[in-house]
């Protein structure tokens, strides 16, 4: 069970998840854009979470050495 948990939270990043979630984070936060309302914490917090998502998969795609 240990080696099935180790393998499960291993860090393998793959290229192609990398670019569909690019993809669907760069139109999730051009919705969060469109209607701005910086007062609402879960707003920001969206916002945040989409501009994290969108760098580590920027990150992911440029040193992916296994293209």
């Amino acid at each position: 069970m240990l080696n099935g948990f180790r393998d499960y939270f291993t860090y393998d990043p793959s290229s192609r998840a990398a670019a569909i979630s690019l993809m669907g984070s760069s139109f999730v936060l051009f919705l969060f854009l469109t209607s701005p309302d910086f007062e609402n914490q879960y707003y920001l917090f969206g916002v945040v979470t989409m501009v994290f998502a969108i760098l580590s998969s920027v990150v992911i795609l440029a040193f992916d050495q296994r293209s």
